[in-house]
């Protein structure tokens, strides 16, 4: 592609995919980023790019229990984007290695213990989001994930545009056809590297720790786009392979196979590197437990441990009476129980959120009869 070709692609509306998904049922935000076009490979071919999967393995994208991708980068480590941990149930969520079709040909599963963001979301605006300082999490599972790590692009490297990049996720291979169940499938896609001049002059993203670009020519191109967020780009280093970037957005109307943005490994190597740095999310720890005496009139607590605790925590109370349920919310302090939960039996669902998107929901308490 020539230059001038290049910045007519990277000109024009962007749309992001980063907070403005639809939510699946399961809470995790739908996934952005998937390679259109590109080829299929096996998972040896890419043993470092793994998917995320929802808790229920019938759940997330397509039916397959994918909603997001990631990468490798230590024994018990990944990199992925941060948009893909702004769901209540990420940390009942698994980290799945060895599987190039993780519906039909699923591989080893496990559990993320915990999870670190560069910064908060204090609201849902979709630029204030652009504005957040890198869309990269890192996530700490509770075993080895017994892959390979890929190693990291060096912090200050220099990007200049043309140079060739691969991306690779799981994902939709088209934005024409979309079948309600298509599996989500391990691929790769050819692309080449926006300048940063170039991008500065789209509404991606000017911000340093930004990455653009778009399909190369010939067999295998691609570029990312819904179905993928959070996987892996690609570049040859001196050593062999690196880690690029972490694809991040996607684009729409008559650009939308044109151009991609990614997150700059590169310009976000401290955060990376120390994920202390950042934000550790907050995780519910063992099941919560209904404290306090409960008669209508007096208060009742839902009672949990927090690692580590949330800035806030908001708490759906359930009352129930054979198939009748209702329900209330309180705040941590707890709630007064009313005249109507007489005879009823009442649990409660915790939830502690750190900035506007990120939450942990806990278990269902055992339930509690309610007397007068």
């Amino acid at each position: 592609m020539k230059d001038d070709e290049q910045g007519r692609a990277v000109r024009g509306r962007i749309a992001t995919t980063v907070v403005g998904a639809v939510a699946l049922c399961c809470a995790l935000p739908a996934p952005a980023g998937a390679i259109v076009g590109g080829e299929r490979i096996a998972a040896g071919d890419a043993p470092w790019t793994v998917s995320l999967q929802t808790p229920d393995r019938t759940d997330g994208a397509y039916g397959s229990g994918h909603f997001c991708s990631a990468t490798v980068i230590g024994p018990r480590k990944v990199l992925t984007a941060r948009h893909c941990t702004e769901g209540t149930r990420l940390h009942e969520s698994v980290v799945m290695t060895g599987s190039d079709d993780p519906a039909a040909r699923p591989g080893r599963r496990v559990p993320i213990a915990r999870a670190w963001v560069t910064a908060l979301i204090r609201d849902q605006g979709v630029l204030l989001t652009l504005r957040e300082p890198g869309d990269v999490a890192v996530l700490e599972t509770t075993a080895d994930l017994g892959v390979p790590a890929l190693p990291l692009s060096s912090a200050g490297v220099e990007l200049p545009g043309g140079e060739p990049v691969t991306a690779y996720g799981y994902g939709r291979a088209s934005w024409v056809r979309l079948p309600p169940r298509e599996p989500a499938l391990l691929r790769r896609a050819r692309m080449l590297l926006y300048s940063q001049a170039q991008c500065d002059e789209s509404n991606l993203a000017t911000a340093a720790w930004f990455l653009c670009g778009g399909p190369a020519a010939g067999p295998g191109s691609g570029v990312v786009a819904m179905g993928d967020s959070g996987g892996t780009l690609v570049r040859q280093g001196a050593a062999g392979p690196e880690l690029l970037g972490v694809p991040s957005t996607g684009t729409d109307g008559p650009l939308r196979d044109r151009v991609s943005g990614y997150a700059s490994v590169a310009a976000l190597r401290g955060f990376i590197d120390d994920p202390a740095s950042g934000v550790e999310l907050p995780r519910p720890v063992g099941t919560p437990r209904v404290v306090g005496r409960a008669r209508v009139g007096a208060r009742v607590r839902c009672e949990l441990r927090w690692s580590p605790r949330p800035e806030r925590i908001k708490v759906l109370w359930v009352f129930r009476a054979g198939g009748d349920e209702s329900v209330r919310h309180s705040g941590p302090d707890g709630l007064r129980l009313p005249r109507s939960a007489s005879g009823r039996r009442v649990s409660c669902i915790a939830t502690g959120w750190s900035g506007a998107l990120n939450g942990a929901g806990s278990r269902r308490s055992p339930q509690t009869a309610v007397v007068r």
